[in-house]
């Protein structure tokens, strides 16, 4: 494990991710390590359209029409009248921080279950607050109590985009978000057939089998195969 941070930079937990115990040298080489990754997200992007991806509010800004849901910001003592508005139109909504990520700070508030002011101090201050989404049947059946999600990235060169490892991504244990870096499951898509290929580890645990319900064990087979409706 050490060997591999020295000499190929992957990280501890990449070590376990992957399985590399397992795996031989030439197989471990196959794997993009986070630090290559960045690597090629740099070079291939514009430096300054990083502050649109990481701040929430100027990516619903740009790209509000595709939304189809309500969203405000919500900043100080000044937003008080922004927030008693939007909780008239939706007593049940969902709060996410600003400037974080991978899922981290978001939660659901439930009939004026918590006041404004506690909102803030949870939040420094400033917080997005957005309308619900209603997933369909098909999608709920995997985890009903998050919003489960795929995620398509592309690469855009002169006028063709090209679709690059779309993924299927998974809430558990009764969570709110699908991302894995808060313990939801990923599985690669096959990006012209919609399949699920394979079972995916989640970003916390290396083992086999993954519960996402009390009662219920998801093994390594039970998504591999299904194909996702209406790709």
């Amino acid at each position: 494990m050490i060997r591999m941070n020295m000499r190929y930079g992957y990280g501890f937990d990449e070590y376990i991710y992957f399985h590399f115990e397992n795996k031989s040298l030439e197989e471990r080489r196959k794997f993009v390590a986070d630090w290559e990754h960045l690597g090629y997200t740099c070079a291939m992007n514009n430096p300054s359209n990083a502050e649109l991806f990481d701040n929430k509010w100027k990516t619903y800004q740009k790209y509000r029409s595709y939304y189809h849901r309500d969203v405000d910001y919500i900043e100080n003592d000044a937003g008080k009248v922004a927030f008693k508005k939007f909780t008239s139109r939706h007593s049940d909504f969902i709060v996410k921080p600003l400037d974080q990520s991978c899922g981290h700070g978001v939660r659901i508030v439930r009939g004026g279950g918590t006041t404004f002011d506690e909102l803030l101090r949870e939040n420094n201050g400033h917080f997005l607050i957005e309308e619900l989404i209603n997933q369909s049947k098909n999608m709920a059946q995997f985890h009903p109590a998050s919003v489960n999600t795929v995620r398509v990235a592309t690469i855009s060169i002169g006028e063709e985009v090209h679709v690059v490892n779309p993924f299927f991504r998974i809430g558990q244990h009764g969570n709110h978000v699908d991302n894995a870096g808060s313990g939801g499951i990923i599985c690669p898509i096959n990006a012209s057939t919609g399949t699920i290929l394979r079972l995916r580890m989640n970003m916390e645990s290396g083992l086999k089998n993954i519960q996402i319900q009390e009662d219920r064990l998801l093994d390594i087979h039970f998504l591999a195969g299904k194909r996702q409706k209406n790709w």
